[in-house]
């Protein structure tokens, strides 16, 4: 059962946000960790019935502490998923070597060495930051990338429940533990060590869509945890940050071009494969379709990346952004032909409702969530089909008036923002 704190009290809410403040890039978790903490200080957003309270791990005193005032200046100023503040200085070497330097930087004793050679910011003596004992009735909420922390959660969660805290989790999908052949088996199996701790021990599941939710159920059928789990599904906002409200010119070689856009990292799962093999069955009839594939590289992206680097249209209707500011992806969704999300599987599908908000017909996948996303707006593929992708792409691209119908159905979507987000994280977290 969930044991809150008394209804009298604001419920507190302890928030670890270590990755989110270390990491050299910003995910999509890590952005919605920022956009969520900056709305549960925020008492606008529930009437003071919870008290936030972000840590970070503190490797000199291991244990955790409040943020300093340098590390909130940090949450309030990240940006996209796709900004250029966190850019790698490995992103500027041969994808293999990058994939070789990031495979040994994930391996546990690295992990342990970098944590004990970093800095801390906070005095021997520091009242303000220190957390002192864990209060009676208090929630600590995982919603960052936190199987890369310090602290294990199969350590950490039963030691809080045993100190009288629930613990809840911010559940984005399971894809790891269901298809791990995605994903390089280290942080893999961080992750599933991460997933099972808090089936075995956490009070509370956040889950991002209904797939989402079904796939967390069997997994801890799976595992042999089968309770009733207390889930509830919470719904990611679309809205970029303010600063993305500043038009920016579109790259020399758009200009005349109705183009494609695709948003995400490189990676196997988000099927940048079977989209690029469907805009070369096209491509060569319709000669203004250009191609925008805006992430960085992540895991298993050899082959892509070559398929990108070594295009004969490279840097011109094949165009490669590894890296984008706020305006610029903003703009970039604005002026697209049809944005396109190709994915595997995806646990919810931000760049649908992103391409939605911004008035854009969407093609996307069937897989996992992406119909929760996109509903009846989108048109559907199934995953891995480049003849059926193609064959919607080329329809958007040479029926005019079923475009123009397909845009003006989008013209009446409401978005999602991030505010909706933060009610429902604060009423997931009240609730019974």
């Amino acid at each position: 059962m969930w044991e809150g704190a008394p209804v009298a009290e604001p419920l507190t809410v302890f928030t670890e946000v270590t990755n989110t403040l270390t990491a050299p890039y910003t995910t999509g978790l890590q952005r919605l960790t920022r956009e969520l903490i900056l709305r549960l200080a925020d008492p606008r957003f529930h009437d003071g019935a919870i008290s936030s309270v972000p840590l970070r791990w503190c490797p000199r005193h291991q244990t955790f502490r409040r943020l300093t005032d340098d590390e909130w200046r940090l949450i309030s100023e990240g940006g996209h998923g796709t900004s250029p503040r966190g850019r790698r200085w490995t992103d500027r070497l041969p994808a293999t070597m990058d994939r070789t330097l990031r495979r040994v930087a994930r391996q546990g004793w690295v992990r342990r060495a970098r944590t004990a050679m970093q800095p801390d910011q906070l005095p021997p003596a520091h009242p303000d930051l220190e957390v002192g004992p864990w209060p009676p009735g208090a929630v600590f909420l995982d919603m960052e990338a936190a199987w890369h922390n310090p602290r294990s959660r199969a350590e950490l969660l039963p030691e809080l429940a045993a100190g009288g805290l629930a613990t809840a989790v911010v559940v984005p999908d399971v894809l790891p533990e269901t298809h791990p052949e995605w994903f390089e088996s280290t942080p893999a199996a961080l992750f599933r060590s991460y997933l099972h701790a808090h089936l075995r021990t956490s009070t509370r599941f956040l889950c991002i869509s209904k797939a989402t939710e079904a796939d967390l159920v069997g997994v801890a059928a799976a595992i042999g945890e089968h309770r009733r789990l207390d889930s509830t599904v919470i719904t990611l906002g679309s809205d970029l940050p303010p600063s993305a409200s500043s038009p920016r010119a579109l790259p020399g070689s758009l200009r005349g071009r109705r183009y494609l856009l695709t948003v995400g990292t490189i990676e196997p799962r988000k099927g940048h494969a079977t989209l690029l093999d469907a805009f070369d069955t096209v491509a060569p009839d319709i000669a203004d379709l250009a191609l925008v594939v805006v992430g960085r590289v992540g895991w298993h992206a050899g082959d892509v990346v070559t398929r990108l680097v070594r295009h004969p249209e490279a840097g011109g209707r094949v165009l490669w952004l590894d890296q984008v500011s706020d305006d610029l992806l903003a703009t970039l969704y604005r002026e697209a032909f049809v944005c396109v999300t190709p994915s595997l599987s995806e646990g919810f599908g931000v760049p649908v409702v992103e391409a939605l908000a911004a008035g854009v017909p969407v093609v996307a996948s069937s897989g996992g969530a992406l119909p929760e996303a996109g509903g009846e707006l989108a048109d559907y593929f199934e995953p891995g089909d480049a003849a059926g992708l193609a064959a919607l792409l080329r329809r958007h691209a040479t029926d005019d008036a079923w475009h123009r119908e397909r845009r003006r159905a989008v013209a009446a979507y409401q978005p999602p923002t991030w505010d909706d987000t933060a009610r429902q994280v604060v009423a997931a977290l009240n609730g019974p």
